[in-house]
């Protein structure tokens, strides 16, 4: 049984913009009959390659998230360098990079005309945004959802409600630097393929904890989905368990993907063993995707490190369920997720 969960993204935009929503693969591209969604690899020997490459990188965020600036630096300097050799950002203006910045930053700009010192403050406020938000009434988030769709010609994604007002701040920014935020996107993207295959991470599994208006009726094994151009995914089942378990609701978003990310550097709240206040509608996604559908991780420059956080490229596809209110606690809801992603 399958559920579809949302509806296009953008398509008015597309519309009144000219922009072409024709899915064409990244390169390097995805395995020959592929899907970008993860429902062609659910099982077999692709979801045990696809729980190895979760416990590598399990490993790898919770060694980077104690290195704190220093670990960030490098995971910035992975992306600046890919900027740096961008042909769209040759000979780009200073003033056009201190306004990017300005953007990213909520009005606080920088006033240096280095270069590579412009090209990291870039990454450090794209990054910082993301932690915050990754789209809502955020424009600048929203107009790198757009720059994100364009630049991978994502054909089938999701949208939130997004005011119109917002839309249209986001549409105006896309209109000014739509090349800057395309290579910022393609840097990101490409500094993350890098950076797993030199871990050696084919397949990775991710889960997303989400809160549906009610459970969906006879509560099936999958869901179809679609989400947005990029959305939050996690290695870790007590963080998608929490966010499934009680706590805000993703409702109001297409797909219940994207949710809002806490503050970059916050402390994770202690586990608990209590029962959440509501667990109707509470439903943690499993997925496993091929390297080719992720677009960041935090050693790569996006992504919270203590959320043990994976970004996730949009579309359409469908993913494995695990119901919150089929336990008692969120610790006992985190076992189950951990035996789904096990195949128990």
């Amino acid at each position: 049984m399958s559920v579809r969960l949302s509806m296009p993204m953008l398509q008015r935009e597309a519309q009144r913009r000219g922009w072409r929503l024709k899915w064409n693969p990244m390169q390097p591209r995805a395995p020959k009959g592929s899907s970008l969604g993860g429902e062609w690899i659910d099982g077999g020997p692709a979801r045990v390659m696809g729980n190895k490459g979760r416990q590598r990188l399990q490993a790898q965020v919770q060694q980077f998230h104690k290195q704190n600036e220093p670990g960030r630096a490098q995971a910035r300097t992975r992306v600046t360098a890919l900027l740096a050799q961008d042909a769209r950002l040759a000979g780009a203006d200073p003033a056009d990079l201190q306004a990017l910045i300005k953007l990213y930053a909520g009005g606080r700009g920088s006033t240096s005309t280095d270069p590579s010192v412009l090209l990291d403050q870039w990454v450090a406020a794209a990054t910082n945004l993301w932690a915050g938000t990754s789209g809502d009434s955020n424009a600048m988030a929203v107009a790198y959802q757009m720059a994100v769709q364009q630049e991978f010609q994502l054909d089938s994604i999701g949208t939130t409600a997004i005011p119109s007002a917002t839309l249209d701040r986001a549409t105006g920014i896309m209109a000014d630097y739509e090349q800057e935020l395309r290579a910022l996107a393609r840097a990101q993207y490409t500094a993350t393929q890098n950076y797993l295959a030199e871990q050696g991470v084919d397949f990775v599994t991710v889960v997303r904890g989400m809160q549906l208006p009610g459970d969906p009726a006879g509560k099936p094994e999958s869901l179809s989905i679609t989400s947005h151009a990029i959305s939050s995914y996690s290695l870790d089942s007590e963080t998608a368990a929490s966010f499934a378990g009680g706590g805000e609701s993703d409702a109001g978003e297409e797909g219940g993907v994207g949710y809002e990310d806490a503050e970059m550097n916050r402390d994770p709240p202690p586990a608990s063993s209590a029962p959440a206040p509501s667990r109707e509608g509470g439903v943690v996604l499993v997925q496993t995707l091929p390297r080719q559908a992720i677009f960041g991780v935090p050693m790569s420059s996006l992504g919270t490190a203590y959320e043990q956080e994976v970004v996730v490229l949009g579309g359409a596809g469908s993913a494995r369920t695990v119901y919150a209110t089929d336990h008692v606690n969120n610790h006992d809801y985190a076992v189950a997720v951990d035996n789904a992603i096990a195949g128990k």
